[in-house]
């Protein structure tokens, strides 16, 4: 065997050594002992009858009678259709007439009315079947039902109507843990449907961020783009202007030279070192020439 089912063979064996499952041992421990039911003697022995009925039934559909050997009172234990019950028994009072053993004396000192009535066993049983299914709220909650004694129809001919009741209460039981497990599978599902949708919704809004993030991006860059491309063109424009200022001063300067040596060449034509004055001016429009391509390059 594996380790697992090893522990669950161990579990098995450990919780039957806890319990009497053998009919006639339940019955002994019963006579033993059946203070966990208020019955008188004289009944007992149709407890133990009702018992062996029980018992004849519940193997007959594949349960059992047991007896906890962890209890203080033996109380049996009916399992059957896999819910385990507990059984007891209760003997009803009935009420007669109270007749002193001593006329005219009281029982006790502080007596002062003689009761007319009293209670005493009527050999009439009540079997209650009840399942424990844990604490609710500080009380232990569970299922309960009781079968008595009639005129017409004693404990032992309603043996079948106990079963009868378990085997609803089983189904009912059933049906309870299928809705359960439904409703949970349900549950499960609908969390999944909404993380699904959470999911999307965030993968949504991710992929609505992101776009938003390269429109503002390409956004930025088609400005930038638009703004260089403007500080370009002014900067062309700057250095045109600046270069067409400086080919007009030279054009200026160059225009007032040329009149200049206008001037001296007509000077000259006065003088008698005429060919001084035409070289200076010759030098001067040389001069003034080669600055002029220069401005132009």
């Amino acid at each position: 065997m594996t380790g697992e089912d090893d522990t669950e063979w161990n579990r098995i064996r450990l919780a039957r050594s806890r319990v009497i499952t053998d009919v006639e041992d339940v019955i002994a421990a019963v006579t033993t002992d059946h203070s966990a039911f208020e019955i008188s003697d004289e009944v007992l022995p149709r407890v133990l009858s009702l018992l062996r009925l029980l018992a004849e039934q519940a193997l007959a559909r594949h349960g059992e009678i047991a007896v906890s050997k962890k209890r203080r009172q033996v109380r049996p234990l009916l399992t059957v259709h896999g819910r385990t019950c507990d059984i007891s028994f209760s003997e009803r009072q009935k009420q007669v007439r109270y007749v002193p053993t001593q006329p005219g004396r009281r029982t006790y000192d502080w007596q002062r009315v003689t009761p007319a009535h009293r209670l005493e066993p009527s050999d009439e049983l009540e079997l209650q079947v009840a399942q424990q299914s844990g604490y609710s709220y500080g009380y232990r909650s569970g299922w309960k039902k009781e079968w008595t004694d009639t005129p017409k129809k004693p404990l032992e001919d309603q043996i079948g109507s106990v079963f009868r009741a378990l085997k609803a209460r089983a189904e009912e039981e059933e049906r309870a843990r299928l809705a359960r497990e439904a409703e949970q599978q349900r549950q499960r599902e609908e969390r999944k449907r909404q993380e699904e949708e959470r999911r999307l919704r965030e993968a949504r809004e991710e992929e609505k961020h992101r776009r938003r993030k390269a429109e503002k991006e390409e956004r930025t860059r088609r400005e930038w783009e638009a703004a260089v491309s403007v500080a370009t063109i002014k900067a062309v424009d700057a250095v045109r202007v600046d270069r067409f200022g400086t080919a007009l001063a030279q054009w200026q300067v160059a225009g007032e030279m040329r009149a200049f040596c206008a001037a001296l060449d007509e000077a000259a034509s006065f003088s008698d070192d005429a060919h001084e004055g035409h070289v200076r001016c010759s030098g001067v429009s040389t001069a003034n020439r080669r600055s002029r391509f220069e401005a132009m390059r």
